[in-house]
């Protein structure tokens, strides 16, 4: 079987359509299908038996082509049977409020389409708190690919972004489409985008996991050049990390959307496991105003439906809905 690195290269070589069992120890049936953007997938991998992984050179957006691939269903049975998109880049990613996300090669840019029915059930945790489950599992997924002294310096900003030494690395998108849930992932792996200052795409500085961790055999020279880099990861080291996070943020949305795992209150808690409150933060203004910088307020707690509670400075206090902050 082949493992998560060899996966990875294939990603980067491989223009045609074809199937591997996948080394996730989580998911013995996903499979990764490696194809072109103009291919149609395989029927034989959208069987109820397995995930399939569709992966592309480069799409407009994982999003839109999840779409795409809904759209192109003719088996109503089958119409919300699960599977993911991923990209080696993207020419038209996109951000929450309609935000750019700028998407380089080299980084993670990946949807996984669950069925709604799987979080639509009655008497379930509100779906105000699908944003932040989601944002745990990437939290998680990026914990285990850094040693373990850069994993204590990861942490979430509400709703689910996952930072790194105060840096965004990466952020959540969820839409729906046909009865499915689309969640979007980036995730900066080798390459950090410049982010705006100001104005409407306003946003945190980014970072990348590259400066955080080293993949065991990639040790390069050290100074940067030859086959190396200056953090001792070779090319495939850095896809070898993107296959491994999207073979673990597939997996693990997948087995918590189909098992339901934990109440509520317990996503509450592990989310606010990793968030920073009382850290003072800025907020954005609507549509850019002011250069895009508002307020001034501190996180005290997330409510039971996922709201964040904060301290308005120079106010009182108020209960954000959404993401407003820098």
């Amino acid at each position: 079987m082949p493992n998560t690195r060899t996966l990875a290269l294939l990603l980067a070589v491989c223009p045609a359509t074809v199937a591997f069992p996948s080394a996730s120890a989580y998911t013995s049936h996903l499979r990764l299908c490696m194809s072109s953007f103009s291919s149609s997938p395989s029927s034989t991998l959208t069987s109820s038996a397995s995930t399939p992984i569709y992966a592309y050179l480069s799409v407009e957006s994982t999003q839109t082509t999840a779409r795409e691939l809904l759209l192109s269903r003719t088996d109503q049975a089958n119409q919300c049977a699960p599977f993911s998109v991923l990209a080696g880049s993207q020419g038209l990613g996109r951000g929450t409020n309609s935000r750019t996300w700028i998407s380089p090669p080299d980084n993670l840019y990946l949807t996984v389409v669950v069925p709604s029915s799987k979080l639509l059930v009655p008497g379930a945790f509100p779906l105000s708190l699908v944003p932040l489950k989601v944002g745990t599992v990437v939290h998680s997924a990026i914990t285990k690919v850094l040693p373990s002294a850069a994993a204590a310096s990861v942490s979430l900003k509400w709703p689910n972004d996952v930072l790194v030494d105060g840096k965004k690395v990466a952020g959540v998108l969820i839409e729906m489409d046909r009865n499915c849930f689309l969640i979007g992932v980036g995730c900066n792996v080798g390459v950090a985008p410049t982010v705006a200052k100001e104005g409407r795409e306003l946003g945190r500085e980014a970072g990348r996991l590259l400066d955080y961790c080293c993949v065991e055999g990639d040790a390069g020279n050290g100074n940067g050049t030859g086959s190396g880099n200056a953090h001792g990861i070779k090319p495939e080291g850095v896809k070898a990390i993107i296959a491994e996070l999207a073979d673990t943020i597939t997996s693990d949305i997948h087995v918590w959307a189909e098992n339901c795992e934990g109440t509520g209150d317990q996503v509450v808690e592990d989310f606010s496991r990793h968030v920073e409150f009382n850290r003072r933060i800025q907020m954005r203004t609507e549509n850019g105003e002011g250069g895009g910088r508002g307020r001034w307020v501190t996180p005290l707690n997330l409510e039971r439906d996922g709201r964040l509670r904060v301290r308005v400075e120079g106010g009182g206090v108020e209960v954000l809905t959404s993401d407003y902050t820098i």
